[in-house]
């Protein structure tokens, strides 16, 4: 009884790696490739950076440097090479959002209007990230 307890644990083991390998090779088709759009809302007492993919926005990290103030997004995926884009934002906490090309990764740069770098998060959902 033991042998075929054991035959049957690896089989689910092998048929379990391979559906899994199978749903991970699948997924990276989904995943963001171009961005799409980038939109800045401003509310009553907050600003909004929506960024949309044309896929599902993959990993992402977030850092803020002190001087000159800006906050830092890098969305982790393969895209073609592009120049760097810069364009002013009509805002009582941003300047302008830089969106650059680098290995691995596409880069937003929000230049912070005065001095402090306000408190942010970052929500990801789906084809979209957003910054508030």
């Amino acid at each position: 009884m033991v042998p075929c307890l054991v035959l049957s644990f690896i089989f689910i083991l092998f048929y379990t790696q391979d559906a899994a390998t199978a749903l991970f090779a699948n997924s990276d088709k989904d995943l963001m490739k171009n961005i799409s759009l980038i939109a800045v809302l401003e509310g009553e007492n907050e600003t909004s950076v929506v960024v949309r993919g044309d896929g599902e926005i993959p990993a992402h990290m977030t850092q803020t440097i002190e001087f000159p103030p800006r906050i830092i997004i890098d969305i982790f995926c393969e895209t073609p090479s592009f120049e760097t884009i810069t364009r002013a934002v009509s805002s009582s906490i941003l300047k302008s959002i830089r969106v650059g090309h680098h290995p691995k990764a596409v880069r937003l740069v929000l230049d912070v209007n005065g001095a402090d770098i306000p408190n942010f998060s970052s929500i990801k959902k789906s084809s979209e990230l957003i910054i508030t």
